[in-house]
């Protein structure tokens, strides 16, 4: 009986997903190079190092990520507190 419902469940969780992503230009890699560029343009003309860029790149996927799942600062801070 309970697996049915949960089937059901994430289903409609799936496809929530799926419709945000659709709906998402900012998660086309085109765009996502384009915000990295613009971020080591707008560095202070300062030459970054691969580890500056990378974690720069960090991130920006993490803040796709949380907008994706719709977390709100509360879990965002939970999150970011239990990769420390």
């Amino acid at each position: 009986m309970l697996l049915f419902p949960a089937s059901v469940f994430k289903q409609q969780s799936l496809e929530k997903l799926t419709n945000k992503l659709e709906n998402r230009n900012e998660f086309t890699l085109v765009n996502f190079i384009n915000k990295h560029n613009k971020v080591i343009r707008t560095s202070g003309g300062t030459q970054l190092t691969k580890k500056d860029e990378i974690d720069i790149m960090d991130k920006e996927i993490d803040k796709m990520v949380y907008e994706l799942y719709g977390l709100n600062k509360e879990k965002i801070s939970i999150v970011e507190n239990s990769k420390n």
